[in-house]
């Protein structure tokens, strides 16, 4: 492992090739990445309408708003992680009380998905 971390410096980005010349700089290599796909679109690319207006008048996106049982086991208890969550609550405590618990998880995620409030943590 240490050996493998000494080596890490000496690794280098392979060249970038563009219209067949070689790009080694750093920042050659971001100018050309920003010239060659950003340089592709014009303003005939754009779309006639704004694809959010419809978003804007009714204030929300048509959607499946309801979650099964069986979703909200899978990706409650179902998941690969054993660490705590922000709340300290682990996967091995929520198995252990998922009889318990588990329409009341469920209604968290069916209301949550009614309205549209997704939390980040």
């Amino acid at each position: 492992m240490v050996g493998w971390h000494k080596l890490a410096p000496n690794l280098k980005a392979p060249p970038l090739v563009v219209n067949r010349t070689t790009i080694e700089d750093t920042m050659e290599k971001a100018e050309a990445l920003r010239t060659e796909v950003l340089g592709r679109f014009s303003a005939e690319d754009d779309l006639e309408e704004d694809p959010l207006d419809e978003w804007t008048r009714t204030g929300s996106l048509a959607w499946e708003q309801t979650v099964s049982l069986e979703e909200v086991e899978q990706y409650t208890i179902g998941v690969s992680s054993t660490s705590p969550g922000t709340d300290r609550i682990t996967v091995r405590l929520l198995k252990a009380c998922w009889g318990h618990v588990k329409h009341i998880v469920h209604g968290l995620f069916s209301r949550c998905l009614a309205l549209s409030y997704f939390p980040q943590t």
